[in-house]
């Protein structure tokens, strides 16, 4: 054959066409079916990850409440169910110093396509992590006495119960007194006055600028009474100075009672005018304070009380009991009616707020059934930190930490 033949038939060749995408597409269907196959592979192997983890979750959590044994065989279970072989067997759980439980797993799925290509199985990897945690509650309480006012005769007792089964301790009672207007007989009609409060130097601005009297109702002084021993007991910090109790220790029950007679003698007593003394120190404190005076009208520092009028409380209120519970404000706001608030209730730690971070709530305590903004009698507040793993009756909730 001669070399212009050969020539002539590569020539030939060169130009030809025919079946060229047969053999683009012969070349290229090896790496297209790879592809492929590792795609459906993977996307079965991030499901098989996906619901393995969720076991493995499970397991972690599962480890804090009961066993590791236990948890142990409902992971192996579930993993066995999806088609997943674990490298070593079984996890491996590790108890750490915070109280966590570690988890971790290897496993492996077997491929479909791409072990034609000499990939046989997929490893995977798995971790979780769990602790035993509480809710955001109360830590450190500080309660603080403000002051109180109005017309009726009332006693207000702090009350802690430290666990569910320990003794009831009252921790400090607070004696409400209303000042006589002199010479106004048995009724405070026309000549009541804003409140002096604990602290004297802070007097409180309860009526507008243009009136002659007082809007709202009620002046008196209050006692203090601390019970030193039951605060050593249950080891709090008071701060008598400034009307604070701390509470340093995990508590179960924390509430005030408020006993009443709707008069502004204790029970036992009634009014007597002939009891009736000059004023005191503390009322010229009063007046200078918003420069008011009244010629007729003078605040004494006896409540003129005497005989045997009285002879109970009108009514006992109490942040641990349903009955009125709608005469307690927190913040500004009526609580609901017929529920146990209890002031570890009631006192909130707000979502969102981080651990250790002081909250104060304002409370005002009317001591009649009145909604009336301006006549509530006792006010106080409670300032917390809001931290996990404090109240003692907070229930235990597992929570992964990974």
């Amino acid at each position: 054959m001669s070399l212009t033949i050969v020539h002539k038939w590569i020539v030939r060749l060169a130009r030809d066409r025919k079946a060229s995408v047969a053999i683009t597409f012969a070349f290229a269907v090896v790496p297209i079916l790879t592809l492929m196959s590792a795609a459906v592979d993977y996307g079965r192997a991030l499901k098989a990850k996906s619901a393995l983890q969720t076991s493995l979750d499970s397991a972690a959590m599962m480890a804090l409440q009961t066993n590791t044994t236990k948890a142990s065989a409902n992971f192996l279970a579930n993993a066995s169910s999806i088609g997943l072989t674990l490298a070593s067997g079984s996890p491996s759980f590790t108890s750490n110093a915070d109280g966590s439980v570690t988890v971790t797993a290897q496993a492996s799925m077997s491929t479909g396509l791409l072990s034609l290509i000499g990939v046989p199985s997929i490893p995977l990897s798995l971790t979780s992590s769990a602790k035993m945690t509480h809710p955001l509650t109360p830590h450190t309480i500080t309660y603080q006495f403000q002051y109180a006012k109005g017309w009726y005769y009332k006693v207000v007792t702090l009350y802690i119960q430290q666990t569910s089964g320990s003794a009831t301790l009252p921790l400090a009672t607070w004696t409400y007194k209303a000042y006589n207007d002199g010479g106004d007989g048995t009724s405070a009609t026309g000549n009541s006055h804003a409140a002096i409060p604990k602290v004297i130097d802070n007097v409180p601005y309860f009526w507008s600028s243009t009136a002659t009297q007082p809007t709202d109702t009620g002046i008196g002084i209050t006692t203090t009474a601390w019970n030193t021993a039951n605060l050593t007991t249950i080891g709090a910090t008071l701060d008598a100075a400034n009307s604070k109790i701390t509470f340093n220790q995990t508590y179960y029950n924390l509430y005030l009672t408020m006993q009443i007679v709707n008069s502004r003698c204790a029970p036992g007593q009634t009014y007597s005018a002939a009891n009736v003394t000059a004023s005191d120190d503390h009322e010229q404190k009063f007046e200078a304070v918003y420069k008011k005076t009244w010629t007729n009208t003078k605040l004494n520092e006896n409540i003129a009380c005497s005989g045997t009028a009285n002879t109970s409380w009108s009514t006992t209120v109490s942040t641990n009991s349903k009955t009125n519970s709608n005469w307690l404000y927190i913040n500004g706001e009526q609580q609901p009616a017929n529920t146990i608030l209890g002031l570890a209730n009631a006192f909130p730690c707000p979502s969102g707020v981080s651990d250790n971070t002081p909250v104060t709530n304002n409370y005002e305590w009317e001591d009649s059934n009145t909604s009336t903004t301006g006549t509530r009698d006792f006010f106080f507040s409670l300032t917390t930190t809001c931290t996990t793993n404090q109240w003692s009756n907070a229930p235990n909730i597992p929570k992964l930490i990974r």
